[in-house]
């Protein structure tokens, strides 16, 4: 079982994500490490989106929002899978933030539920999920279940359509 002892300590966090902050100095290390290039004599599985051009009107619609809706969580999926694995093969501390409450269970060995404003934790919850986990069946376990419940009653998130 995790510990869920609630740190004791509050960070001041700036009011809005200024990413040049932080992307701005890893940014050349990515592209210098080759993080945008692929590797076609790589023996790893490939992993393409291609996003369609608009029609021949140049409208979106909603034919385009689905799509895209479903190439984003593809990809969101292939993610979460390739950050559970950089997890178990480095063994670094991840912290991330989301607003999906099944993408925080799938990945978390623990979720910090925050209150509104002020943020300030409710709640530390323990995912008793083993540390290997296939993205589907994961989704099926009882404790995943029980966790991703728990989040959404803290929430007061609907649970099912009214």
């Amino acid at each position: 079982m995790t510990d869920t002892a609630i740190p004791q300590h509050t960070v001041d966090l700036p009011a809005a994500w200024q990413p040049e902050k932080v992307e701005g100095r890893l940014y050349r290390k990515w592209v210098d490490a080759g993080y945008f290039t692929a590797d076609a004599s790589s023996d790893k599985p490939p992993f393409t989106i291609v996003l369609p051009p608009p029609n021949v009107t140049g409208t979106l619609h909603m034919g385009h929002a689905l799509d895209h809706t479903l190439m984003d969580a593809l990809t969101r999926e292939q993610m979460n899978i390739e950050l559970r694995r950089i997890w178990r093969d480095t063994g670094t501390t991840v912290l991330l933030v989301t607003h999906s409450i099944p993408e925080a269970v799938y990945l978390a060995d623990r979720v910090v539920v925050m209150t509104p404003r002020p943020g300030t934790v409710d709640e530390l919850i323990a995912v008793d999920l083993p540390v290997e986990r296939d993205y589907g069946a994961t989704m099926g376990q009882p404790e995943f279940a029980r966790a991703t419940g728990r989040i959404r009653d803290l929430l007061g998130a609907a649970t099912s359509a009214d």
